[in-house]
Parts: C-alpha cells; sequence; structure tokens
C-alpha cells in the first residue's frame, strides 16, 4: 500500500473493526497507544473480511492501511514523534504544598459532607448539622482560587 494515514485515521478504523472492548485494537482506538499484537488481530479480521459475504471491497483497504500503519509504528521506537517533556522544575514545591493543603481540606469537606448527607437520610438532624458546620470550617479554610 503506498497511502499513508494519521493516527486519527487509524484509530477511527480500529473503532470499526475492533471485536471488543477486550481488544487490543479497542485499546488502541481508544488511547492510540500501539502494542504487540495489533498486526496479529488486524490480520484475523483482514481473513474474515475475505471469508464472509458481508463484508464491503473497502473494508480490506482500510484494514490493509491499518495493518501499514502499525507495522511502521511497530519498526520505530517514536512512531509519532513526540518528545518526553522534562517536569522536573515544572512546579514551584511550595505549590505543591499548597496544593497538598487543598486537597486535604478537600477531602476535610467531602467527608463531612458525606456524613452529613447520611445523617439527615436517617433523622438525626442534629447530628448532620454538626458534620455540615465542620464541613464549614473546611471549605473556609480552602483559598479562594480552590473555592467553587
Amino acid at each position: 500500500m503506498s497511502d499513508t494515514i494519521t493516527l486519527e485515521k487509524a484509530r477511527d478504523i480500529a473503532y470499526s473493526w475492533h471485536s471488543g472492548q477486550w481488544s487490543r485494537l479497542y485499546s488502541f482506538a481508544s488511547t492510540g497507544e500501539i502494542t504487540e499484537g495489533m498486526l496479529e488481530e488486524v490480520d484475523r479480521e483482514m481473513w474474515a473480511a475475505k471469508e464472509s459475504s458481508h463484508y464491503q471491497a473497502g473494508d480490506l483497504t482500510d484494514l490493509g492501511l491499518l495493518r501499514e500503519f502499525l507495522a511502521k509504528s511497530l519498526e520505530n521506537e517514536n512512531p509519532l514523534g513526540f518528545e518526553p517533556v522534562n517536569l522536573d522544575n515544572a512546579i514551584d514545591p511550595k505549590d505543591l504544598e499548597e496544593l497538598a493543603k487543598v486537597l486535604s481540606e478537600s477531602a476535610d469537606y467531602a467527608a463531612n459532607k458525606a456524613k452529613a448527607m447520611k445523617s439527615r437520610a436517617s433523622g438525626n438532624i442534629e447530628k448532620a448539622i454538626g458534620y455540615e458546620a465542620f464541613g464549614e470550617c473546611a471549605y473556609m479554610r480552602l483559598p479562594k482560587w480552590a473555592r467553587w
């Protein structure tokens, strides 16, 4: 085959031909990750297409293009040309500390909210009001940018 296809087109073809959520083609269609064993799966689909009267002439063309794309990609260690990004210094440690505090306060809020909802559902309103107060305190400790 001389035509080349894009990753997006390859994923579209894989989506049309996967045999279920457990299949490698389904995984590729969902994530774009190319893994070993995909060529064999495409080969099985091509064989099934040749053996069945339900498939159309273009089906083998699409599967052939997908197979060629996958074969070239498996030969190349970096098939999509992505360069890894060094994130070591991308986030200031102080920002991470603040984020950790925000997540902790948010978790406290959520835990108290859940307890308040359960208490209200069981008719224990006084207990629910107490949990809601604790949740409100956690919410107020959040920086303004983290509030909803």
